[in-house]
């Protein structure tokens, strides 16, 4: 013997769902082990902020928050990146499924140049071998927002990139990791890319009325932004930049964030768009009122 490698595995059945079976109305439900479950949970994105430096200590203890949230299902977002083998050994031990996203984010990718199809070919497959002896993996899906990013800056049918997400991808799986459940894209199914009456569905309600949003099938990603604590704040922010002298919050003009400046800068591109119905709460007068108001709003959202 020259070599040897030792390689825990389980098994686990995965069934799609698609439609009721009395009703004959669409579904995107799943049955584990001949069982239809209910599945909740999160999108896991990099958890280590800036520095890109895998904590495991800090990453269990997540995975014991979302597990004592009741939460059954992770989604690996295709804009981060593949987490270390100790996050989904975790997720096997704990029976914690994941919805694996391919590293392939928003938009359409071209394809037909010979070198950019075979790194991604050998990113896909090199991606599969890693994980496909994990029970935890219940679907593999092509990327993230890219027929819905197509559809919002575009329009229409995507008219590149299409064989990537719906043959490239595909074959890898077939035949490296046959038996496993694969979508294109996330969100994907309907009449539009992002139509919550077929496939998974992003929450985008924010961005005014959205087709039956009501009585979506199945959220794969939903947002809202609201304010981390004070004390963690007062770490990157000194007194003035967090609440300068007779700051004002009123909103006067449309669009307006009623946080401070440095607040803005150090969010998200498009976070005030995502804040809760903060209006139906008292007018905040200082930091912590805004936090409480900001929170208070993601939670009823919820």
């Amino acid at each position: 013997m020259v070599d040897q490698r030792v390689v825990p595995f389980g098994i686990r059945a995965v069934r799609p769902l698609l439609s009721d079976p009395t009703s004959g109305e669409q579904r995107f439900q799943f049955a584990i082990n001949g069982r239809p479950i209910f599945l909740q949970g999160a999108n896991w994105e990099p958890v280590e902020g800036m520095t890109h430096c895998w904590d495991q200590t800090r990453a269990l203890r997540l995975l014991d928050l979302a597990q004592q949230g009741q939460m059954n299902l992770l989604r690996v977002w295709a804009g981060g990146y593949i987490s270390p083998a100790e996050f989904y050994d975790a997720c096997d031990r704990r029976g914690i499924l994941v919805r694996q996203d391919f590293i392939f984010e928003y938009g359409m990718h071209p394809t037909g140049d010979p070198a950019f199809d075979t790194t991604c070919r050998a990113e896909v497959e090199e991606i599969i071998r890693r994980l496909r002896n994990h029970p935890s993996i219940m679907l593999a899906c092509g990327g993230n927002e890219n027929y819905m990013g197509w559809d919002f800056d575009v329009g229409g049918e995507p008219t590149i990139g299409r064989d990537f997400f719906e043959q490239i991808i595909p074959d890898a799986c077939a035949r490296l990791d046959p038996g496993r459940l694969y979508d294109p894209s996330s969100p994907y199914g309907g009449r539009a890319p992002n139509w919550p009456l077929a496939g998974d569905w992003h929450d985008y309600t924010w961005r005014g009325f959205s087709h039956a949003a009501s009585v979506p099938l199945f959220i794969s990603e939903r947002g809202r932004a609201s304010a981390m604590s004070l004390a963690c704040m007062r770490r990157f922010l000194d007194t003035e930049e967090i609440w300068p002298d007779d700051y004002d919050p009123a909103i006067r003009t449309p669009g307006q964030p009623a946080w401070p400046s440095m607040w803005q800068y150090r969010s998200v591109d498009g976070a005030w768009v995502k804040v809760g119905t903060i209006e139906t709460f008292c007018d905040p007068r200082t930091a912590e009122d805004l936090i409480r108001v900001l929170g208070t709003a993601h939670g009823e959202y919820l």
